[in-house]
């Protein structure tokens, strides 16, 4: 079975975004537990957001900028990006 190609936009990238963030506060095992079946491990806003198939196709591709390869910064890849939010919240302050 072939997967299409399904376009992203501006709305669930900010949906991607938010997940990620609320991933920063409420910690599990497995992150797939957001997504469960099971009434008392499972976020309701996140399984009505997206799917978790399209959650990992989004985190597979999803790359802001290339790492330096002698870099120590973990989050190399999404610096950009993070720095652009980081902005924004302070314009909102």
């Amino acid at each position: 079975m072939t997967q299409t190609w399904k376009e992203t936009d501006f709305a669930e990238m900010s949906a991607y975004l938010g997940i990620l963030i609320l991933m920063g506060f409420i910690q599990v095992l497995d992150y797939k537990l957001l997504w469960s079946t099971n009434k008392f491990l499972a976020n309701g806003g996140v399984k009505y957001v997206m799917s978790v198939k399209r959650y990992e196709k989004l985190t597979q591709y999803l790359h802001v900028n290339e790492p330096e390869a002698d870099s120590t910064d973990k989050l190399a890849r999404v610096r950009p990006l993070l720095d652009s939010v980081l902005k924004r919240c302070e314009v909102l302050k």
